[in-house]
C-alpha cells in the first residue's frame, strides 16, 4: 500500500469552500459586468447611429435650405407665393440649428429637434468639426434670419440676395464638414464597438474559465462522493459486523453480507425487509429471529445519520451467542471447581447461607459435612499428579451418587469436599455419611492403578452446633479431624467433642 507523504499538507475544508464561494462570486461579478458591457454597447450603439443619421439630416437641410433659397427667387421673377417656401424655409433652418447646438453640447434630438436624454460621445476630430461647422453655420445663420423673421425691416430682395451669396458660398464647405462628421461618428462607433466586443469577449472568457473551475470542482468532488461512497462500501462488506441502513419506516435500504450471514439470508434478499421482521417480539432488540426459526442473542446499536429527504438509520449487528456463552462460562468457571466440576468454596457457601436462611424460616435442621481422604497423598508421591486428578474425579463421581435432591457437594481444595444435607432428621445425615464411607473404602481402578483409600468425615449441625454460616464450617471441619485421629474411614459430630476445662486459677 502507498504510504501518504507526510510533508504534503492537506487542504482544509474550509479553504476549499472559501475558493469555491470566491469562485461563484468572480462567476456571479463577470457574468453582471459581461451584461452590463453588452447593455452599454447596445445604448451606445443606439446613440452612435442617432448621431449619424443627425449629421446625414444636417447634411440634408443644409441642401434644403440652399434649394428653398433658389425657389424663393425664382417665385420672386415669376412673382407667385412663397408661404409654403418661406415656411419650410423657417422649418429647415430651425431643425438644422437646433440639432447642431445639441450636437455642440454633446447631446441628440429628436425629428422635431428635442433634446433626447442621452449624451452622444464624441471623439476630439467630432468635437472640432462640429466646431468648425458652427463658426460656419453663424454668418448663414445672420444671413438667413432677416428672411424667415417676422420683423423684418429690410427689402426682402436685398435680404434674399445676400442670403443666396452666403449660402452657395459656404454651403458647400457645410456639406462637407457634415460629410466628415458622419464619417467620424462611423469610424468612432465602430472602434468603440470593437473594443467593447474585446472586452465582452475577454469577460465571456473568463467567465468560462471560471465555470470550467467550478464544473471541475463539482466533478471532483462528484469524483471524491463516488470514491467514498465505493470505499464505505466496501468498508462495510469487509467488517465482521453485520451493518444495515434503514429508513424512518424501519424498511432495510442497504446492507454488508456480514448482516445476510447473520439472518442466514441469501445475497440479496435482505433488502426491502422491515428490521421487525428479524427481531423476535417478546424480547424485541435483545433476540434475533433467523430464517429457520433459530432465536439468538442479538446487540443493535442504532444511530441517526444525516440524509437529504428523509430520516435515515444505521444499526450494527452483532451475534452475541458465543459472548454470551463465553460469559456463562467464566460465570460456571467462578462458581465451580475446574477439576471435578462440582461447586467451589464461593458458591457452597452461598448455597449454605441459602440452607440456613431456609432451615430458619421452616424450623428445621441443617447438616455440614467435612470430607477429607484419607492416605491421598501417597498416591499423589508415587503415581503423580496426574493419576491423583484422576482419582479426585472419580471421588467426586461417587460422592455424586451420595447426593439426595436439594443436597449440595462441594471441592473447596485439595482432597476436601464439602456437602450440605437438608433434612429434618439427624438419622437422614448419619445415612449419607455412612453410605459416602462406603463409597470411597470401595477400590479405585485409576490409569491402570489399584488404589484403596477412605475418607474422614466431619459434621455439624445447624442449629445445635451453632447458627453462625461460617462456624458450621469450621465446627465440620474439627470433627473432621477428630475423625481423622481415630484412623480415619468414620464420621464424628461436632458435638462429640469435649471441650477441655478450663485452668483453674490460684
Amino acid at each position: 500500500m502507498k504510504q501518504a507523504d507526510h510533508n504534503e499538507k492537506p487542504v482544509p475544508s474550509d479553504g476549499k469552500s472559501q475558493a469555491l464561494a470566491i469562485s461563484f462570486g468572480m462567476f456571479s461579478l463577470l457574468a453582471i459586468i459581461a451584461i452590463s458591457l453588452n447593455i452599454w454597447n447596445a445604448a451606445e450603439s443606439s446613440n452612435d447611429a442617432i448621431a449619424i443619421n443627425l449629421s446625414g439630416r444636417q447634411r440634408m437641410l443644409s441642401q434644403r435650405i440652399e434649394k428653398n433659397l433658389l425657389k424663393l427667387k425664382y417665385a420672386e421673377q415669376v412673382r407667385s407665393d412663397n408661404s409654403p417656401i418661406l415656411q419650410e424655409l423657417s422649418q429647415s433652418y430651425l431643425l438644422f440649428d437646433q440639432t447642431l447646438s445639441a450636437l455642440g453640447k454633446g447631446k441628440l434630438t429628436d425629428s422635431h429637434g428635442n433634446i433626447l436624454n442621452a449624451d452622444s460621445t464624441q471623439s476630439k476630430n467630432a468635437v472640432s468639426l462640429i466646431r468648425q461647422a458652427n463658426t460656419l453655420w453663424t454668418p448663414m445663420q445672420t444671413a438667413l434670419l432677416p428672411l424667415i423673421s417676422e420683423n423684418n425691416n429690410l427689402n426682402f430682395n436685398v435680404a434674399l440676395k445676400h442670403a443666396l451669396v452666403v449660402i452657395i458660398r459656404d454651403n458647400q464647405r457645410l456639406l462637407q464638414l457634415m460629410d466628415n462628421l458622419t464619417t467620424e461618428i462611423e469610424n468612432a462607433a465602430h472602434k468603440k464597438s470593437h473594443y467593447l466586443r474585446i472586452s465582452e469577449a475577454f469577460s465571456i472568457v473568463l467567465i468560462l474559465i471560471n465555470f470550467g473551475f467550478v464544473l471541475f470542482y463539482f466533478r471532483r468532488q462528484l469524483g471524491l462522493l463516488s470514491e467514498s461512497k465505493l470505499l464505505l462500501m466496501r468498508i462495510m462488506e469487509e467488517v465482521g459486523t453485520g451493518i444495515i441502513v434503514i429508513n424512518e419506516k424501519g424498511d432495510i435500504e442497504q446492507c454488508n453480507q456480514a448482516a445476510e450471514q447473520l439472518f442466514k439470508y441469501n445475497s440479496g434478499e435482505l433488502s426491502g425487509r422491515n428490521l421487525a421482521d428479524l427481531l423476535d417480539k417478546p424480547y424485541f432488540m435483545q433476540t434475533g429471529k433467523r430464517t429457520d426459526g433459530e432465536r439468538f442473542s442479538l446487540d443493535i446499536n442504532l444511530n441517526e445519520i444525516p440524509a437529504t429527504g428523509h430520516r435515515t438509520f444505521v444499526a450494527s449487528l452483532q451475534d452475541l451467542t458465543e459472548q454470551k456463552r463465553k460469559e456463562e462460562q467464566l460465570s460456571y468457571l467462578a462458581y465451580h471447581d475446574s477439576l471435578t466440576g462440582l461447586a467451589n468454596r464461593l458458591l457452597f457457601m452461598d448455597r449454605l447461607a441459602q440452607s440456613v436462611a431456609r432451615a430458619h424460616r421452616n424450623r428445621e435442621m441443617t447438616a455440614v459435612l467435612f470430607i477429607d481422604l484419607d492416605r491421598f497423598k501417597p498416591v499423589n508421591d508415587t503415581m503423580g499428579h496426574a493419576t491423583g486428578d484422576l482419582l479426585l474425579q472419580s471421588v467426586a463421581a461417587r460422592l455424586m451418587n451420595c447426593l439426595r435432591e436439594g443436597d449440595t457437594l462441594a471441592r473447596i481444595g485439595g482432597d476436601e469436599f464439602t456437602m450440605i444435607i437438608d433434612s429434618n432428621d439427624a438419622s437422614n445425615c448419619e445415612l449419607v455419611a455412612h453410605k459416602i464411607l462406603q463409597e470411597l473404602s470401595r477400590e479405585f481402578n485409576v490409569n491402570g492403578h489399584n488404589i484403596k483409600i477412605s475418607g474422614s468425615i466431619g459434621a455439624s449441625l445447624y442449629p445445635e452446633d451453632s447458627k453462625i454460616i461460617d462456624d458450621l464450617l469450621n465446627h465440620a471441619d474439627v470433627a473432621m479431624y477428630l475423625a481423622k485421629a481415630k484412623g480415619g474411614n468414620t464420621c464424628c459430630k461436632f458435638s462429640e467433642i469435649t471441650p477441655e476445662p478450663c485452668p483453674s486459677q490460684n
